[in-house]
């Protein structure tokens, strides 16, 4: 996305942690290719206990939040960062996936929803809402698995949360370099999660892709990014470095013939 000469410029940026949570399936299809896509197990609901600060705050966790948190932890502790260090001065900047949500539940709201056949927005709001666990509203609010992360982790410098796809990710990453850059931040975490394997992001991906299956995974993964003289001054060896930012459209292909 940015193919300007200043980015290259200046100290450099490197990958200092790395951390991700991924189904056990889909990670040996990932690193061997050895099962069909079918055949892969890609329903994942890690639970990341050893991170939290009350075991109790788990209740209020879905999917999402566990997968981020979980994966974002690993990546943290990895680059060797301290609570105490990273408090002020480490910014969290992510891609969250579509709101997740199972059938059973849509089913309980739009049957209470309707009268006379048709969808009421009065019993919606009123007798449909209230069908539904009131805990079930946190798994759809895309700003929790940030909010988790934030709080458990103790991160309290800047932040940045972003939608699902390629160029909303690389706008997180964007934005998180120029902090470093203007030394605004020593460190940025940059990730993102996604719950896929439940009913309404399924349902979402065949509209546009009714010829063929989807193969939806539950993933997350998080880098913790800092300027190379940062990391060379704490006695960190860097895992990699990052030496441009650019996102290349893929070719688009030939309608076919009717």
């Amino acid at each position: 996305m940015d193919k300007t000469p200043e980015f290259h410029t200046g100290d450099p940026v490197v990958v200092t942690g790395l951390g991700w949570d991924v189904s056990r399936g889909l990670w040996e299809f990932l690193t061997n290719g050895s099962k069909e896509v079918t055949s892969i197990d890609l329903f994942h609901d890690c639970n990341p206990v050893e991170f939290l600060l009350h075991r109790k705050t788990l209740k209020f966790m879905s999917k999402q939040d566990r997968l981020a948190l979980s994966a974002s932890a690993k990546a943290l502790a990895a680059s060797g960062v301290c609570t105490e260090a990273r408090r002020e001065r480490c910014g969290l900047f992510m891609a969250v996936g579509y709101i997740a949500f199972e059938r059973a539940e849509a089913e309980n709201i739009c049957t209470y929803a309707q009268e006379d056949g048709r969808f009421s927005m009065r019993r919606f709001s009123t007798e449909a809402f209230d069908r539904v666990n009131p805990l079930l509203a946190f798994a759809c609010l895309p700003n929790m698995p940030a909010h988790h992360i934030s709080t458990n982790l103790d991160l309290q410098g800047e932040y940045l949360l972003t939608y699902p796809g390629p160029g909303e990710f690389y706008v997180a990453l964007q934005e998180g370099i120029a902090r470093l850059r203007a030394r605004d931040l020593e460190w940025v975490l940059v990730g993102g999660v996604a719950d896929q394997s439940n009913f309404l992001v399924q349902n979402h991906f065949s509209k546009f892709r009714p010829e063929r299956p989807v193969m939806a995974a539950d993933a997350a993964a998080f880098m913790v990014l800092e300027l190379e003289d940062h990391a060379r001054g704490r006695e960190r060896k860097p895992l990699s470095g990052l030496v441009g930012l650019e996102l290349r459209q893929a070719p688009s292909q030939k309608a076919p013939d009717r």
